[in-house]
């Protein structure tokens, strides 16, 4: 080597430094100091060390909004925020001006994806988010929403959500307000996937008025079901839904009690219904009933049992999934979650695999613990 030239390390290739900074997601010191490196690992460490922020109280969303005054270039990197509101006699609650504040910082952010609610949302904060067309998935996490204009003034603004999933939400409804209307607006057009857990009646009238394709909808008492039931069978999610699961896991419905009764025609309407997938405690009553009005062309059915004691309802199952009628079936799934072995108690899988016999012998029955 000649004297006083000094050998340069090779560049790592682009794809390399990505994947070594998606690595160190989360360990904010290292990618800080991989930002102060060299100009090359500038771009990939900030897009990790600001692929996620969470503001959960004023503070954080005075000290963001400084951030992104002094480098505006940092919005671009954020894809998942996570959003807290205090209620608003709490000191951390943003004021008239601090949900201005949050208002212009949210309208910077034109690259976030995924963005997570959570806390106690009134409408004057409602009212203040802005279009957001860039969030396609939208989580709403033990969340309080105090109208249901509130909820409507959420898509209002997140207009292009085809993700949605639920955990614990409540509505403030006031004990005199009118019954809702038999066929409601769409409140949101671009909704394909939702999830629903820990939900009321008022919630499900209104997400069902969206073109959903995939639901998925946990129970906590049968009573929920039955709600559900009587408004899905109208609903404009009825028509466009193509996997549907219910899942009910109250072990207080008796094993032989025909708790929830399905209309024969509840499921007729789902002429786009190709997967149907339960998951349930007890009781298989239910799900024989609701696959005796499910349409002919079923290509997937998966049921997930806690209880596999009960041979007489895997009967009426059995006779439910008839292969004469669901010539279209190409797997049906069973699952018995209760212990990671057959008791002897339980039914055998030969046992199973004779109630199923048309499934088995086509060889499109799946059994699993």
């Amino acid at each position: 080597m000649p004297a006083g030239r000094l050998s340069s390390a090779p560049a790592l290739p682009q794809e390399i430094l990505d994947m070594i900074m998606c690595i160190l997601r989360g360990n904010e010191l290292t990618l800080r100091a991989c930002s102060l490196t060299c100009r090359a690992w500038l771009h990939p460490s900030r897009a990790e060390l600001f692929h996620s922020i969470e503001l959960s109280d004023r503070a954080d969303v005075l000290a963001f909004s400084e951030t992104l005054r002094s480098s505006p270039c940092i919005a671009e990197y954020v894809q998942q925020l996570y959003l807290t509101m205090a209620h608003e006699q709490d000191a951390q609650s943003p004021s008239a001006a601090g949900l201005d504040t949050l208002r212009i910082t949210l309208t910077s952010l034109k690259y976030v994806r995924h963005l997570v609610l959570s806390g106690k949302w009134q409408d004057s904060a409602l009212s203040q988010l802005p279009r957001m067309d860039s969030v396609s998935t939208l989580h709403l996490n033990c969340i309080d929403i105090y109208t249901i204009e509130g909820f409507a003034l959420l898509f209002e603004s997140l207009r292009s959500v085809e993700v949605l999933n639920i955990e614990l939400l409540i509505i403030v409804m006031p004990h005199d307000s009118p019954p809702l209307p038999d066929q409601l607006p769409v409140l949101a057009s671009s909704l394909r996937k939702v999830n629903l857990e820990g939900c009321d009646i008022d919630v499900f009238s209104h997400l069902l008025s969206s073109p959903i394709q995939d639901l998925r909808v946990g129970f906590e008492t049968p009573f929920m079901l039955v709600d559900f039931c009587a408004l899905f069978d109208v609903s404009r999610t009825a028509a466009s839904v193509i996997t549907l699961t219910l899942d009910m896991w109250d072990h207080r419905i008796p094993i032989n009690a025909g708790v929830i009764q399905f209309s024969p025609k509840f499921l007729s309407g789902c002429s786009a219904l190709r997967h149907l997938h339960c998951q349930c405690g007890s009781s298989l009553h239910w799900v024989a009933a609701l696959l005796s009005s499910a349409p002919d062309d079923l290509i997937t059915f998966n049921l997930t049992i806690a209880n596999t004691s009960n041979i007489a309802g895997l009967g009426h199952l059995a006779a439910a999934v008839n292969w004469e009628r669901f010539d279209s079936l190409e797997k049906v799934e069973l699952k018995f979650s209760a212990s990671p072995r057959l008791r002897n108690a339980d039914p055998s899988v030969t046992d199973i695999q004779q109630l199923f016999s048309a499934l088995h012998n086509r060889g499109i029955l799946v059994i699993t613990r």
